[in-house]
């Protein structure tokens, strides 16, 4: 689902491979955030939060880019992480690199 998504996105290579790391965060039940909220409940947050950055229309928009920094603001002052959703956001960038995509 990642590198259809990556594939399809236009604008900075940053913006998409942001939008693209949200849109796995839609998608995915990631192990690091759950084990730092100590609560498997956070998984449909972060997708309804993922979810409305992609309606907002991403990074590329001013919407979005402020949604995304309220949601930083947020992960951090929780101690939360998306080092599940990264790990396959640079396998993505990988096979994106093999396929010529970026």
């Amino acid at each position: 689902m990642a590198l259809p998504f990556l594939a399809k996105s236009t604008g900075e290579l940053n913006t998409r491979l942001l939008d693209t790391l949200m849109k796995i965060v839609s998608q995915i039940e990631d192990s690091n955030l759950i084990k730092r909220a100590s609560n498997i409940q956070v998984v449909e947050w972060s997708h309804e939060q993922a979810e409305k950055y992609l309606d907002l229309g991403g990074y590329g928009t001013a919407a979005g880019k402020e949604f995304m920094q309220e949601l930083n603001q947020t992960f951090k002052e929780e101690n939360y992480s998306l080092g599940g959703s990264a790990d396959l956001l640079i396998i993505t960038i990988f096979m994106a690199l093999q396929k010529n995509i970026i």
